[in-house]
């Protein structure tokens, strides 16, 4: 009781403490605890209705593709926490305890009861705050920033080499601050678009986010600004409801400001756009927004303020093959149909969507005939408007359509007709002679109104510029376009080489037509007179020699404006010419003419360009032409005389062109009265004359007053007899002057104004040069851009102080004897800002080029070419008042190309070092060096090694400050012979040297070196794709020392990962490649050619490293092979390997096939083969250390692709391929054999190798056939085996080798080959290994098989009667086999079908050329094709065939020779049908006769009785 008394006690003392202690609101806790509980259930009712209310929004948002924001959503989740089953469950619970307390009794619930109240209070007011929350959400939802296209992968896209310019240009534009808005540009269907998507793609998925918001919009050709700023603010998710462009260009302001950083991309935009009025902040002043634009023209790029605008081009020929065998699929690559996919490829002119277009089309077409189809819609055809794609006609329709003005449209239409590479001038002539442009009246104003549109087509990348700055040209494809809008619009008949016409007979559509242009189209004949009364012009080019135009043909063409042949045959002009009095222009250009007296009636002529023609005589009608504005008799090599006032007569000329052509000029003032050519003086009464191009080779001819000359704007004059040159590309100007005269002050005052204009001058052996350069009307050439001077003997410096030469780009001294400096001390600051090119030769007294103060100015250079000057010891020196700072910078950022040649003194410095050793130099893009020939001591050759191998690539310091950081991409050193190494042995310095962007090295004739690199640098090589060492006698390696800490790959090393050609030729001593134990692997390595390195035994030797040499490791054995195992080829495409053949050296660039099937083909007559052959049969020495090519067991990735072996002077060679190697050859296309004394057979197969019959089949399932390997070489066309005398067979076991596509053999010098041919069948039967064991499927393609100097031969086949495998047989020729008596059998001959050609030649014991049967079986055997039989050298011959059983059919036989057959009595013994043949060539003895005897027979017999009955000895001759 005391126990419980105390508990009663203790509770109420703690509820006295909650009574006195508490506030009223704590006291609610305890006694209104029913009332909060209430209160909370009603406020989760109401979170669930609002809940419920919410949740409905977010579903509606979500079905429409909206985002929910994330308030909302985390609103939502705190929301379901709260009225969870749990939470309510809780609340159930909290709130049946509080109950229970309560009837429990005061003092024991008390506690309990003030938690439970307190804590649903709270509860109550978490409640009402997201009830509240949910009151600030004006909308759940919003509508994204679509993703779009931009920032998904583009499967369309490849990273192809023509594009990575302008994609690499994007992305570094994009990552540039100082640029905001950047364009890209070419024709439609391009790759514009995917390619800035691709770009915004990988933006995108940088993890270091360059812009907030990228948006692609597409910029139709119909949309208007508000289509634009619906598309803007959709990608950004933002709704406007204004319709008021402005309002909704100020609400997209808003927007798009409030983004940090943005890139908004325009893609394809046709016409300028204002940026603001579409609601995009200025780039000024939002520096985080980006704007990146695609149009078809630049223009509308530079409208729109474009800071960096990069075009993108059409696909090179390669990767729009791989793109076409990407889209259309493995059909593309089958055997049959590869040739019309390439050939359907290229008709689509390199344009990506041309190219998918048609490759999906054809993705499935399985037939060759399908193909042949499509090659025949792609063809132009004024009919077949569906030739072209429809998305790309579609596309340069619409870029046609857009061309702003009618002008441009017509050029555009023109252009089509004009084929590639179309000459400026030429659209010029054609515009002026329609009468294009209304209001321009003179030349030059047409001039400029054509080049003015050509730049715009150009920019809408309708055209593409031309090879020089004077053509241009088209794409075939939008070529085909725009020819088929002028034939449907405007009534054109435009038809090019492929085409045939032979419409002329339908007279209504001929009449209908308003221009005809026949470029190069085979026409076979013109009509007599053409009634076309609506034609303007008409072109042709001519196909067809004798292609005569008829004296009518021009009658019905009295509207016809322009008229221009080309190579038509006009000796004689059609009379009906003189009826086309409405001509305003006439080209007759190649034509041949002669007389153009006709010509002086076509008096409304403005434009008469006669280039090429064969006139003597420019007669005194052409005088009439009184409207004639240009004349070109350019290259009109035969006029010789220009009828006196007939130039002077042309009142309106204003251009004038005699570019080799007339230079007869006569001297005004002689003593002749009466003129009999034309003068100078003559132009002066040309009052509009503003072009000239002449040549003047009497200066005296140069009349006094030549004032008029100065009024002239374009020209090239040459005044003297130098030999010039007309045309140079580099200094190619509109105002050119050559001169060459003893001395200047001849010139009068119009040549001195001249001077002053003149972009190019060249000047030959004038004695007072210095004179005419510095004289004041001149005012010191301020337009001069290239100054060339040549022998020129009384100059000691060229610029002189009062020459302005800012505008000079290249400076050429030829043989200046006495120049001491280019420059005169004092010079115009602004002098060599723009010099590019440099060439100074032959000047014996200059000792450098330039001071440091003219030095610094030369930032443009590009070019250096420095020879032959005998006393050049330094490149810049510095003057005694130059003063240096420690920071001045010699700075060549352009320097890419650097030549120096025979210069004897030059201490290999570019400086005096004594003053510029604290001076920086930076060559920035320099890409070509080349060095040959400095005749001077070894340790002077040391030292040009040091400064300039080492000052050029960044390893030569001063002052601890690298002097030539350079990027050099090409090398080449030529007779440097004192240098033995090219490259610093420093590792860390070659990191620097700048060898990472070298592309092509060539070392020729450095005679002390040892090697071309060391093991320690190969790796910076990154770049290398061309490596040529020639003629290097104590060359040992190519690569010196231990390869090992290169890229790994598979543990293979990768070296020069980047090398497609390697050459080594003429290496005496070279031993190996390089050295090392692990594999190595040349990945992109397509060419290698060994030439003439004749101790090299193995490409890759196995060694081990002791310390820094070289040592061969006991264990492993000296290498076996000439490429082990351990060389890896995986791309190799070409292999040469040559050696002992002296022959003719060609130019390094031809491999070594091409140059050995030059050598054999300059050999097709009797004596030289056989000399070749000699010189094969009797070489000595070549690569005596190869025995092995190749082991059993290679890489499984090497040779692959090979598609071309040749081989040639290894005399221990017993064999080529290892059988296992056939698997590999699947691609090889030419196989060439020579000089190889001691092989025996092509394939061999050893004990130890086991053939994978598996990988057999896989590669290919019909090679295994009962258990019978064939293998086959699919792709082989050419076969040559030359020199070969212990040859036996191809292979000496008897599998099968197919050569499917083998079209071309040549056996020369095969001694021991008994037999060619042989059939599988009758193999037991026969002793003799025949050189090929064949069946009737073997060679189904053999066009050409030529035998010669196989003095082993008996036979070419024996084949069983029913085989047929040379069906396909052209051309077979057989000289000197001298073990052949009977050639060919009867049932070879009768499947000779396709033979053309037959010559025997030199074969000492042919009797007769078809084996008679033994049987009495009579038969006909048919040469259907046979053009050609040649009998030559034959002493035994007695006839083509002995046997009476066979009569023989020649149906096109039209050529035989016989000559020396002593023994030939008659053809054949029965009947020879020949009815093309109408006579036989007989040479004996050295004479010659033609003969015919009404048939072949009686021919012969007739030519044996008078001949040799009646000179016996003949048949001793």
């Amino acid at each position: 009781m005391e126990a419980l008394a105390s508990i009663l006690e203790s509770l109420a003392s703690k509820a006295a403490e909650y009574m006195v202690d508490s506030t009223p609101e704590q006291l609610g806790y305890l006694f209104n605890h029913e009332s909060k509980f209430q209160n909370l259930w009603s406020k989760v009712q109401e979170l669930k209705d609002a809940r419920q209310r919410v949740q409905q929004s977010v579903d509606e948002a979500n079905r429409n593709g909206e985002k929910i924001f994330d308030d909302v959503e985390r609103w939502l989740t705190m929301v379901n926490d709260k009225i969870s089953d749990q939470a309510t469950t809780q609340l159930q619970e909290d709130e049946k305890k509080a109950m229970e307390s309560y009837f429990a009794g005061f003092l024991l619930g008390i506690k309990s009861r003030y938690h439970l109240s307190k804590k649903a209070e709270k509860e109550v007011e978490a409640i009402t705050q997201l009830l509240n929350g949910k009151d600030q959400f004006d909308r759940v939802s919003y509508r994204p920033a679509l993703e779009g296209m931009s920032i998904r992968p583009v499967k369309e896209y490849e990273a192809f080499g023509s594009r990575s310019d302008a994609f690499n240009g994007v992305m570094a534009a994009l990552d540039d601050d100082n640029i905001n808005i950047i364009g890209v540009y070419g024709m439609g269907g391009v790759g514009k678009t995917t390619l800035v998507k691709e770009a915004a793609r990988q933006i995108i998925a940088k993890e270091k986010k360059l812009f907030d918001e990228v948006i692609l919009v597409a910029i139709t050709q119909a949309s208007n600004i508000s289509n634009i700023q619906n598309e803007i603010t959709e990608k950004l998710g933002l709704k406007i409801e204004e319709r008021s462009v402005d309002v909704r260009a100020a609400r997209l302001h808003d927007r798009l400001k409030k983004i940090n950083k943005v890139l908004i991309i325009l893609d394809d935009i046709w016409e300028e756009h204002d940026l603001d009025a579409l609601g995009i902040p200025s780039v000024d002043k939002n520096k985080g927004l980006k704007i990146l634009m695609t149009s078809r023209r630049l223009e509308v790029l530079k409208s729109m303020g474009s800071q960096k605008s990069l075009p993108i081009d059409i696909l090179k020929e390669d990767e729009a093959w791989n793109l076409f065998k990407i889209v259309a699929g493995p059909i593309a690559e089958r055997s049959d149909l590869q040739s019309k996919a390439n050939k359907v490829a290229q008709k689509c002119a390199g344009l990506p969507i041309a190219i998918a277009t048609v490759a999906k089309a054809l993705k499935h077409k399985e037939n060759l005939h399908e193909w042949e189809d499509a090659l025949e819609q792609l063809k132009p055809s004024e009919i077949n408007f569906r030739r072209v794609p429809s998305a790309v006609y579609s596309a340069i329709e619409m870029s046609y359509k857009y061309l702003k003005t009618e002008d441009l449209k017509s050029v555009f239409l023109l252009c089509s007709i004009m084929g590639h590479n179309a000459a400026i001038e030429d659209l010029l002539k054609y515009c002026t002679g329609l009468g294009l442009f209304h209001g321009l009246d003179t030349i030059q104003k047409v001039r400029n109104r054509v080049l003015t549109l050509v730049s715009e087509l150009e920019d809408s990348s309708l055209l593409l510029a031309g090879s020089t700055p004077e053509c241009f040209d088209m794409h075939d494809v939008v070529c085909d376009v725009a020819i088929s809008i002028a034939s449907r619009d405007r009534g054109w008949l435009a038809l090019g080489k492929e085409d045939v016409f032979e419409g002329w007979s339908d007279v209504e559509t001929m009449r209908n037509y308003n221009l005809i242009s026949l470029q190069h189209t085979k026409v076979s004949e013109l009509p007599d007179e053409l009634e076309c009364p609506n034609l303007t012009f008409f072109a042709m080019v001519n196909r067809d020699s004798c292609l005569k135009i008829p004296n009518n043909f021009f009658k019905g063409m009295k509207r016809l404006k322009v008229l221009s042949l080309e190579k038509v045959n006009l000796s004689s002009l059609p009379s009906s010419i003189d009826s086309l009095r409405s001509l305003c222009a006439l080209r007759l250009i190649d034509c041949g003419v002669e007389d153009i007296v006709m010509l002086g009636e076509l008096v409304n002529l403005e434009i008469l360009d006669l280039r090429n023609s064969g006139i003597r005589l420019l007669s005194k009608e052409i005088g009439q032409l009184r409207r004639l504005k240009l004349l070109d008799l350019s290259y009109c090599y035969s006029l010789k005389v220009v009828s006196p006032n007939v130039l002077s007569s042309l009142s309106r000329l204003e251009e004038l062109y005699f570019f080799h052509s007339f230079d007869r000029w006569e001297v005004e003032g002689t003593d002749n009265l009466i003129r009999s050519n034309a003068s100078l003086v003559d132009l002066q009464y040309l009052s509009r004359l503003t072009t000239l191009k002449v040549r003047v080779p009497n200066e005296q001819a140069m009349p006094e007053d030549n004032i008029f000359l100065g009024k002239l704007e374009r020209y090239k004059i040459c005044i003297g007899d130098g030999k010039w040159y007309w045309t140079e590309t580099r200094t190619e100007a509109s105002r050119m002057l050559k001169l060459k005269m003893k001395r200047s002050s001849n010139l009068y005052g119009g040549i001195k104004l001249l001077l002053r204009k003149t972009e190019s001058l060249y000047v030959d052996e004038a004695e007072d040069v210095r004179e005419m350069l510095d004289d004041p009307v001149n005012q010191g050439l301020p337009h001069l851009k290239h100054l060339k001077l040549s022998n020129v003997s009384d100059m000691k410096f060229v610029i002189g102080s009062r020459m302005l030469v800012s505008c000079l780009e290249s400076l050429d001294l030829h043989s200046l004897m006495n120049l001491e400096s280019i420059c005169e001390a004092q010079l115009k600051a602004e002098s060599f800002g723009r010099l590019r090119f440099l060439e100074v030769s032959e000047c014996k007294m200059l000792k450098n080029l330039f001071s440091f103060s003219i030095a610094k100015r030369l930032r443009q250079l590009e070019e250096i070419e420095v020879s032959h000057c005998n006393n050049m010891r330094e490149f810049i020196i510095v003057e005694k008042e130059e003063e240096i700072g420690e920071n001045d910078n010699l700075e060549f950022p352009q320097l890419r190309s650097l030549s120096l040649r025979y210069l004897p003194t030059f201490n290999g410095a570019w400086y005096s070092q004594k003053t510029l050793q604290s001076v920086t130099w930076l060559f920035g893009k320099m890409v070509f060096i080349s060095i040959i020939i400095f005749p001077s001591l070894i340790y002077g050759f040391q030292r040009i090694f040091i400064l300039i191998c080492l000052s050029f690539f960044c390893s030569f310091k001063l002052r601890g400050r690298v002097l030539f950081p350079v990027a050099l991409e090409e090398l080449y050193l030529d007779s440097v012979n004192g240098i033995k190494k090219i490259w610093h042995d420093d590792q860390l310095l070659t990191v620097s040297l700048g060898v990472q962007s070298l592309t092509r090295l060539e070392v020729w004739e450095c005679h002390k070196l040892k090697c071309a690199f060391t093991s320690s640098m190969v790796k910076s090589f990154v770049q290398l794709e061309t490596l040529i060492v020639s003629n290097c006698d104590e060359m040992e390696d190519i690569i010196e020392g231990i390869l090992g800490g290169e890229e790994r790959i598979n543990n293979s090393i990768r070296v020069f990962p980047k090398l497609n050609s390697l050459k080594l030729n003429n290496l005496s001593n070279l031993k190996r490649f390089c050295c090392g134990i692990n594999p190595i692997e040349f990945p992109f390595l397509r060419k290698l050619e060994i030439k003439k390195c004749r101790v090299l035994s193995a490409f890759h030797f196995e060694t081990a490293s002791i310390g820094n040499n070289i040592s061969f490791d006991p264990s492993v054995p000296r290498p076996q092979y000439l490429f082990s195992e351990k060389v890896i080829f995986p791309v190799l495409e070409e292999l040469g390997i040559c050696c002992g053949i002296e022959y003719e050296e060609q130019d390094v660039d031809l491999d070594i096939r091409t140059t050995m099937e030059c050598e054999l083909e300059a050999c097709r007559d009797d004596d030289s083969v056989k000399e070749l052959v000699k010189k094969c049969l009797s070489s000595s020495g070549g690569m005596e250390n190869v025995e092995r090519l190749w082991p059993n067991q290679l890489d499984e990735h090497s040779y692959s692709k090979l598609t071309s072996f040749f081989l040639e002077g290894c005399p221990k060679l017993l064999n080529v391929f290892p059988l296992s190697m056939l698997m590999r050859l699947q691609k090889l296309e030419n196989l060439s054999i020579w000089n190889c004394e001691s092989l025996e057979e092509i394939i061999y197969e050893s004990q130890s190798q086991e053939i994978n019959v598996s990988a057999m089949q896989s590669l290919s399932p019909q090679l295994i056939q009962s258990n019978v390997i064939t293998f086959e070489f699919p792709c082989l066309s050419s076969l040559t085996l030359i020199g070969l005398p212990n040859l036996k067979s191809i292979c000496h076991k008897t599998q099968t080798i197919s050569w499917h596509l083998l079209k071309k053999m040549e056996v020369y010098g095969c001694n021991k080959v008994a037999i060619l041919f042989a059939s599988q069948e009758i193999s037991g039967s026969i002793n003799e290994q025949p050189l090929f064991w064949v069946n009737k499927y073997m060679f189904p393609n053999l066009h050409q098989l030529t035998l010669g100097w196989n003095v082993g031969v008996k036979e070419i086949w024996r084949l069983v009667p029913s085989s047929v495998p040379f069906q396909n047989l052209v051309i077979l020729e057989v000289r000197e086999c001298d073990g052949i008596i009977k050639l060919i059998t009867h049932s070879t001959a009768k499947s000779l079908v396709q033979l053309k050609e037959m010559s025997i030649l030199n074969c000492k014991k042919i009797e007769e050329i078809i084996e008679g049967g033994d049987n009495n079986d009579q038969d006909e055997i048919i040469f259907p094709q046979l053009n050609s039989l040649e009998l030559e050298s034959l002493p035994k011959l007695e006839s083509f065939c002995s046997s009476w059983n066979y009569t023989f059919g020649f149906p096109s036989l039209q050529t035989v020779i016989v000559e020396d057959c002593p023994k030939m009595k008659i053809f054949s013994q029965r009947h020879s049908n020949t009815p093309m043949l109408n006579e036989v060539e007989f040479y004996w003895s050295g004479c010659y006769e033609e003969r015919w005897e009404n048939d072949l027979n009686s021919t012969i017999q007739q030519f044996f009785r008078e001949h040799v009955r009646a000179f016996p000895n003949f048949l001793i001759i």
